[in-house]
């Protein structure tokens, strides 16, 4: 069943061309805003559109995503937050704007934390548009690409995807432990 499931969707997507690359970062922008997981739309995507289309209509999708909901937060909600917090504020954002962009980076390559929450979470708390910006593409393609190459070695004949995708998941899998002990 998911195998014929699979054909018909990768017919459709040949068929749509670059419609169907469209159609799914739109579908992907409002699953991020909506704080739904991710995480099957990148296995899709490899599965779909191959390793490397895949990697890329995720990334656009996730990277358009962040930046609408970054914007949304800071510009929205990060007074309210700050009237909140109170005397608090000022230490938050020394310990922001020293370590900001390391503690987003490594957040963006934990799998437990939707990608849409860290998003918002960094407009709400004050994260810099420099700091987000420096951490959102390295940060965006080192988590999505190994859920991708998982969905495409989910195809016949691509073990080796499959692999790489695995090996990279467990290699940020250590290093997030090696992190967080530190």
């Amino acid at each position: 069943m998911v195998g014929n499931l699979t054909e018909h969707l990768t017919h459709w997507v040949e068929q749509t061309g670059t419609w169907g690359a469209g159609l799914y970062i739109l579908v992907y922008l409002v699953t991020t805003l909506a704080l739904l997981p991710t995480t099957p739309l990148n296995l899709t995507a490899g599965l779909l559109f191959g390793p490397g289309w895949g990697l890329l209509w995720s990334v656009v999708g996730a990277m358009l995503a962040a930046v609408v909901g970054f914007a949304l937060a800071r510009g929205v909600g990060q007074g309210w937050v700050k009237r909140r917090l109170g005397r608090h504020w000022g230490r938050l954002q020394k310990h922001l704007h020293r370590r900001g962009g390391w503690v987003l980076f490594w957040v963006r390559l934990l799998p437990i934390f939707p990608y849409g929450l860290v998003n918002y979470g960094a407009g709400l708390v004050g994260i810099s548009w420099r700091d987000y910006l420096l951490t959102l593409v390295p940060g965006t393609v080192v988590g999505v690409a190994p859920v991708v190459w998982l969905g495409s070695g989910l195809q016949t004949g691509g073990s080796g995807w499959l692999g790489l995708g695995l090996a990279l998941a467990g290699l940020l899998w250590w290093g997030g432990r090696a992190w967080s002990r530190r």
